[in-house]
């Protein structure tokens, strides 16, 4: 049944607590890693950013790219899902953990039953499903870490030729 869950321990509440007080200093230093992953990520084509409107500002509680080797359409999101999917296990063997980005609520079991709704139903959430990942981003990450991710990934998908 779909409602709520605030069900959370004592203890979570208080490491809660505890964040909301390093909040500015958190944000800062995941900002200027997200920076740092804009910067090292532009010339990689396949590997679209995330991208922050001007004038609003990104909590960046995770680095969240889309995969897109080629424009993502409904015709071809399964294939270029199992690409994704590929890149994501070679990371994963280098040492590198990366997961889905985001979920299209409309592909969840409940919704689908209650409302038969099919994955092209919402394309662009079911394209978003199948083609986004998250990258590690934390505000104690060191920029060595961070170095090796980006290496990792800059291995794994290409760089634009440049003419």
């Amino acid at each position: 049944m779909v409602g709520y869950n605030y069900r959370m321990t004592d203890i979570q509440g208080a490491l809660g607590v505890a964040q909301m007080n390093r909040l500015a200093p958190i944000l800062v230093e995941r900002t200027r890693l997200a920076r740092r992953y804009d910067e090292a990520f532009a010339e990689i084509p396949s590997l679209r950013p995330p991208r922050l409107p001007a004038g609003y500002t990104h909590g960046y509680q995770a680095y969240v790219c889309l995969y897109q080797p080629e424009t993502p359409t409904t015709a071809n999101v399964e294939r270029l899902h199992q690409q994704r999917n590929s890149m994501m296990e070679q990371l994963e063997a280098r040492g590198v953990a990366t997961r889905q980005g985001t979920h299209a609520t409309h592909l969840l079991g409940y919704y689908r039953s209650k409302y038969g709704f099919r994955p092209d139903t919402f394309p662009n959430a079911w394209i978003a499903d199948n083609l986004t990942l998250a990258l590690p981003l934390y505000a104690q990450m060191t920029e060595e870490e961070q170095g090796y991710v980006i290496e990792q990934v800059s291995s794994v998908l290409p760089v634009a030729m440049t003419s």
